[in-house]
């Protein structure tokens, strides 16, 4: 039962992070926001969440005025999730800026138990032209 449980867990975080707020722009240096998921007591991106890292990162550089900015979630593995996100945007060729958490993960207790304690928001967002 707990194996079975296990499985559909996975495989709706694996659905939530390939869908999670994604909108599709027409311009490859348009805004795109994207959410991934950690597993429990874990900080490695799982590879549902590093497809996600690679499409943000080949935007970002199509883009070459784009920056990537990730919102790692807090908790007791905030360094080592905050520090997989910048080591799997590295590897894709992309900076990643670390913003501080989000209002509605700084201001809600939210336990490792529940998905959303355990997810990242990703932004790609186009750099405005320098004067």
């Amino acid at each position: 039962m707990k194996a079975m449980m296990a499985i559909a867990v996975g495989m709706a975080l694996a659905t939530m992070a390939g869908v999670e707020g994604v909108a599709h722009a027409d311009s490859p240096c348009a805004s795109e926001q994207a959410s991934i998921y950690f597993e429990k007591d874990r900080s490695d991106v799982t590879p549902a969440s590093r497809e996600i890292v690679d499409r943000l990162a080949a935007q970002a550089k199509s883009c070459r005025r784009a920056q990537v900015v990730a919102d790692a979630p807090q908790g007791a593995l905030h360094d080592a999730r905050a520090n997989a996100l910048r080591r799997s945007f590295a590897q894709a060729g992309v900076h990643v800026v670390l913003a501080s958490s989000s209002p509605l993960q700084a201001s809600a207790s939210i336990g490792e138990e529940l998905v959303l304690g355990r997810s990242a928001v990703l932004r790609v967002e186009p750099s405005p032209p320098s004067s």
